[in-house]
């Protein structure tokens, strides 16, 4: 039976549907359009305001009996994003998306030449449920729609009707009631579904498959939450791990942190401190109470002698901080090294730390250590936990003042 539709303002071209006078009523509608052009504002907090008393009444009673309304968009009162109106007439089709699968209608008629819309862009997502078209890039919405009881409210684009506008045209014109028609049909659909009653997963109702296969659901579904709590745990042992990448690419306070991280694993105190108005990358504290300035340095380059300076200097601030309180330790200083950062560790060939860096270490008593060297420390220390490899680093350290550190495996 072909559906009853009726319109509250100006007719649509040649709907083939009837256009309602002020006096006829709309309660025999299956459909009712309102086309708000021919009024000012609509308030989308209270819909209908903007009719009289009697047709709001004729309104209601239809979304009681399940009628689905289509609004045609004037403008609105309602938190505006902008005024400015927008033609689709020869836009590209990439200018809209389909949020929803019952909107591919609305998407033809309105990007693919079928017909010329003309709409104010004025909602943003944080506004709107339930949308239907919006614009590809950025939140513009154009068409929405909002469940009430049975019945669902449709906001559809404003359509301005002129001498070139194809819906003049009859064919057109059933192109477009059609589109109605289809989502209307697809919401009917939705509100038709009859609610389960509570007795509906009782055992005794059941056919035995679907108690089997609602069981096999049910233990699957464990089965995927302990893999997915598995899969967080591995992925942040992951996470944890890929931060020693750090010592490989890493520069400034990231590689400063690396540093320390790494020290750590390896069995010895570390962390940044502030002596004065100097601030010192690492102070490193190993088992046996020995005490180490750090200075960390990530380049492209190999390590000059600038950076060993800027060590001694911190050195001798940490060794002054130190006779303030009656302590005779003093601290070696080590420069963590990162050269030639941005290349792939293993096609570097050229030495981290340039000659000069060398004989300024030497002279100093300081040790130089590249952070690649430190990464293969770690990861020789994490893969084989059973070596004890922080212990015998802890006490190999010392053996490298003066000089470049090179890891070695402990001889077994």
């Amino acid at each position: 039976m072909e559906k009853n539709i009726l319109i509250l303002g100006n007719n649509l071209g040649n709907i083939e549907s009837k256009k309602t006078q002020d006096e006829d009523s709309i309660l025999g509608a299956d459909i009712l359009i309102i086309n708000t052009l021919i009024h000012n504002k609509i308030n989308i907090e209270n819909i209908f305001d903007f009719l009289n008393p009697s047709r709001q009444e004729e309104v209601n009673e239809l979304l009681k009996e399940g009628k689905n309304i289509f609004i045609l968009m004037g403008s609105t009162t309602s938190k505006p994003k902008s005024t400015k109106t927008i033609s689709l007439k020869n836009k590209k089709e990439d200018h809209l998306f389909i949020e929803n699968n019952i909107d591919e209608c609305l998407f033809d008629f309105f990007s693919k030449g079928e017909g010329y819309g003309f709409f104010n862009t004025i909602y943003t997502k944080d506004n709107v449920k339930n949308v239907l078209l919006k614009s590809k890039i950025g939140n513009n919405i154009y068409s929405w729609y909002q469940k009430q009881g049975k019945s669902h409210i449709v906001f559809l684009p404003q359509i301005v009707i002129n001498k070139d506008f194809p819906y003049s045209i009859g064919e057109n014109a059933k192109k477009f009631k059609e589109k109605i028609i289809k989502i209307d049909n697809f919401l009917c659909s939705q509100s038709e579904q009859i609610k389960k009653p509570d007795w509906f997963n009782e055992k005794d109702y059941m056919f035995n498959k679907e108690f089997e296969n609602k069981n096999k659901i049910s233990k699957n579904t464990e089965k995927i939450k302990d893999l997915k709590d598995e899969n967080k745990n591995l992925a942040k042992d992951i996470k944890d791990l890929e931060e020693y990448k750090l010592l490989l690419y890493g520069t400034g306070i990231p590689l400063e942190k690396a540093v320390i991280k790494a020290l750590k694993t390896l069995g010895l105190e570390a962390e940044n401190k502030e002596i004065g108005l100097q601030e010192i990358d690492q102070i490193i504290t190993a088992s046996n109470d020995k005490r180490y300035v750090g200075e960390t340095e990530g380049t492209n380059n190999c390590i000059k002698t600038k950076k060993l300076r800027q060590l001694t200097d911190k050195v001798g601030a940490d060794i002054e901080e130190q006779e303030k309180k009656d302590k005779t330790i003093y601290a070696t200083g080590i420069l963590f090294g990162n050269a030639f950062k941005n290349k792939k560790p293993s096609e570097i060939s050229e030495e981290c730390f340039s000659p000069h860096a060398k004989n300024h270490a030497e002279r100093f008593k300081e040790i130089l250590f590249s952070t690649k060297e430190l990464f293969k420390a770690v990861k020789y220390s994490i893969e084989n936990p059973k070596e004890n490899y922080p212990k015998y680093f802890n006490t190999e350290l010392d053996n490298f003042i003066g000089k470049e550190f090179k890891f070695t495996p402990p001889k077994k």
